[in-house]
């Protein structure tokens, strides 16, 4: 089978696709490598989203994954490993399977940048955590510390204040983050603001994160360490295709579409200025009808 358009990603954006293109009576195959809803499952709150003045960043992934259950388009969670061509068709490849399309969009989204220490991956689980909702409640009562300086750290912070004992948060270079954040996450007293720093060494206890040490030689204990210092981009299945600038972001046009014909992205993998929730949903729905169109086009040709 040759399906009209193959989705990579379920984030806001692929799954907003996926609805548009299955409304527009297309044949629609969406894969996820992980669990539907992409980063705003490591979201605490989101309260910017239409529709939703304040509400769990995995709940609202639920209801965008309700909805795009409803619809009835054929999905799998499995991961894409490469995408290649043939001719004007476009393979698709996982682990065990290469399915077919006449057009690909891509929306694989961004993911954390990892903590550039020694053994920081070791001790992921152990102490180093890249999402607060998720393990938070593992370091109730417990001192933590944060690294970062934008609105993720500060968002986090805030969640975090209200289960932790002491919440250090470690910046660098100064923050950066939106003021009304900075103005909330100072109403708690248990949270502490340390400018100009960096952790040089993890220190472990028996395989667990114990303390860390600072570039000023001071030592914190503290049971875990969460990390927001930024994204990269998830393009490894495209690098091939030559659609990518050098910091691993996809180039689009007006329309979505890559260089290369009948291949769209949409959502947090595109090079823009706003990364947002609201806009990766809407780049999704226009990605799928402007894929459509391409589509209808064919037909006529043809």
């Amino acid at each position: 089978m040759i399906y009209d358009i193959i989705i990579i990603g379920m984030g806001p954006a692929g799954m907003s696709a996926g609805i548009y293109a299955k409304r527009s009576g297309m044949s629609v195959l969406v894969f996820e490598k992980s669990a539907p809803g992409g980063l705003i499952n490591k979201t605490s709150n989101v309260d910017n989203y239409l529709g939703f003045d304040d509400i769990l960043g995995p709940d609202l992934a639920f209801k965008m994954y309700e909805h795009f259950k409803d619809a009835d388009i054929e999905h799998k969670i499995t991961e894409v490993t490469k995408v290649t061509l043939d001719g004007d068709i476009k393979l698709v490849h996982t682990e065990k399977e290469v399915y077919k399309a006449h057009t690909v969009l891509i929306a694989t989204g961004r993911k954390s940048k990892k903590l550039p220490l020694e053994n920081a991956e070791k001790l992921e689980g152990k102490g180093i955590s890249y999402c607060a909702l998720c393990d938070g409640k593992l370091y109730q009562g417990k001192d933590v510390a944060i690294v970062g300086a934008g609105n993720s750290a500060f968002e986090e912070g805030t969640y975090l204040a209200k289960i932790c004992k002491n919440v250090y948060i470690l910046n660098r270079f100064g923050i950066n983050a939106d003021d009304i954040l900075v103005e909330e996450i100072n109403t708690y007293p248990n949270v502490k603001l340390l400018n100009q720093v960096s952790i040089t060494k993890l220190n472990e206890t028996e395989g667990h994160l114990s303390s860390v040490t600072l570039n000023t030689g001071e030592e914190i204990e503290v049971d875990g360490v969460f990390v927001y210092i930024g994204y990269e981009q998830a393009s490894e299945s495209v690098k091939e295709l030559g659609i990518t600038n050098d910091f691993g972001y996809i180039k689009v046009d007006q329309f979505h579409e890559t260089s290369i014909k009948g291949i769209y992205a949409a959502g947090d993998i595109v090079q823009k200025k706003i990364y947002q929730i609201i806009n990766a949903a809407s780049e999704g729905a226009e990605a799928a009808i402007n894929a459509n169109k391409y589509i209808n086009s064919l037909r006529v040709k043809k």
